[in-house]
């Protein structure tokens, strides 16, 4: 199974497209981030990256300034992070993550943030519980970073 990966910002021809899928996915959080995205939410570094396997949505994850907490200090953030049904238990996510993560150090970012419930998950992929911390709507979660290798690869 083969996966694109593609940068979507909001002046990118398909957003409008990728919005509505996203829309449909069986996860409630796809129609919040349809929405962000509908309402042209994200700026400058922000982006929502699509994995596409036989002309479908297989996947899918932001790259944000923030993600709802209330310690504002930490940047930037891995979120939303969804893989299709079909798709699970084929190491997609790492797949997705790891695309996310590059462009990421490209950028010259040498850690990153992902706030989950999750427990289990993102640690296979070398991300380090460092705190529980409250969101914006009042819920603990855990907090997730990934120190990134200071080297790009070309």
């Amino acid at each position: 199974m083969t996966i694109t990966f593609k940068t979507l910002d909001k002046t990118s021809e398909d957003w409008n497209k990728y919005a509505k899928q996203i829309s449909q996915v069986s996860w409630r959080a796809g129609a919040s981030l349809a929405e962000k995205m509908n309402n042209r939410f994200f700026s400058d570094l922000e982006k929502v990256i699509v994995g596409i396997s036989d002309d479908e949505l297989s996947c899918f994850c932001t790259v944000s300034k923030e993600d709802g907490l209330t310690d504002n200090t930490l940047t930037p953030f891995i979120g939303y992070v969804f893989v299709g049904e079909t798709y699970r238990g084929k190491r997609v996510s790492e797949q997705l993550l790891s695309y996310a993560e590059a462009y990421l150090k490209e950028l010259g970012f040498q850690s990153l943030y992902i706030v989950s419930g999750e427990i289990g998950l993102y640690e296979k992929y070398g991300y380090k519980k460092i705190k529980d911390c409250v969101t914006i709507h009042g819920f603990t979660e855990n907090l997730f970073e990934k120190k990134l290798d200071a080297r790009v690869d070309n």
